[in-house]
């Protein structure tokens, strides 16, 4: 493994439905464990983001493999969310009670594989009852909450997508899903958040001041890169990787995570800071990966 790595936050990246398809993944038994095992022995990342691991076995390796290298997991509930016909924030309480059902066991295989934390996403947006769905999510929330403190675990974390551009979530708008985390949190106070630069962006956020209003209750931050021009074919959440025609470069990335150090987030705890770029689980996925972890190292400027 490399030992040069940015001082003051852990470099990391997104695995599952990112660089690597989530589909070909599960589709191949040991795959995820694999693609830690090279991507610990060949490139300087400290943490890693998954997504479900069906086979027992294979968590219990990685699990192992995190452990024995000081790796660090977040294991994220998305692909179950993106391929399930419900929501968790459903108006109808069956459709609700059938979204929640199906993530209320992954806390325990979380906790097999290792990881520090489990994430997930709000369910679809629902423009005219808006109101009504945030408190169906947070009654979801609670549930699963009490699933990972059950499970051992101590921290559950939503990421905050756009919502009218692509992904069109519930959550949402920095200042919204900050109140929303905040309440969350008198209940369940490791409950945080993930910012992801790239729907900041899609929403008509400057991602540094998306950053500030994130501090109280952020977890770790997702740099990836976007086309915020509604009339480019390349606009929306395409995980792309850095540079034209997307916002985000060396200079763009440099400004978030100065912004990060002067707010104190950056420091002793090195929160994650990963890399989501979207690759198709081959040679290309690799390059992508050493590219990445250059980048990281780049950015070591504190």
């Amino acid at each position: 493994m490399k030992q040069k790595t940015p001082r003051r936050f852990s470099p990391g990246l997104v695995i599952s439905g990112g660089l690597f398809p989530q589909a070909a993944i599960q589709n191949k038994p040991g795959a995820a464990l694999g693609l830690l095992q090279r991507l610990a022995d060949t490139t300087g990342f400290e943490a890693f983001e998954i997504a479900h691991v069906s086979s027992a076995e294979e968590r219990l390796a990685i699990g192992r493999l995190v452990r024995d290298r000081g790796l660090r997991l977040i294991y994220w509930l998305s692909a179950i969310q993106y391929s399930a016909p419900h929501s968790i924030n459903a108006l109808d309480e069956a459709e609700r009670r059938r979204a929640a059902d199906e993530l209320l066991p992954q806390p325990a295989f979380a906790a097999e594989c290792g990881a520090e934390a489990v994430a997930f996403l709000s369910g679809p947006d629902l423009p005219a009852h808006r109101e009504e769905a945030v408190r169906r999510l947070r009654i979801s929330v609670e549930e699963l909450a009490a699933a990972v403190r059950a499970a051992g675990l101590r921290k559950l974390i939503m990421e905050p997508l756009d919502r009218t551009a692509h992904k069109k979530r519930l959550m949402g708008p920095t200042a919204e899903a900050v109140a929303f985390a905040q309440d969350v949190r008198r209940t369940h106070p490791d409950f945080y958040l993930t910012l992801d630069v790239a729907h900041a962006t899609l929403m008509g956020e400057q991602p540094v001041e998306s950053l500030r209003l994130a501090l109280p209750v952020l977890h770790h931050i997702h740099l990836c890169n976007c086309v915020s021009d509604p009339t480019h074919p390349l606009y929306g959440d395409r995980h792309m990787e850095w540079g034209a025609p997307g916002f985000l470069n060396k200079d763009t990335a440099r400004a978030i995570l100065k912004a990060a150090a002067e707010a104190g987030f950056l420091g002793p705890a090195r929160p994650i800071v990963s890399i989501e770029v979207k690759g198709d689980g081959g040679e290309r996925s690799w390059t992508l990966a050493r590219e990445a972890d250059s980048l990281l190292t780049s950015l070591d400027i504190f």
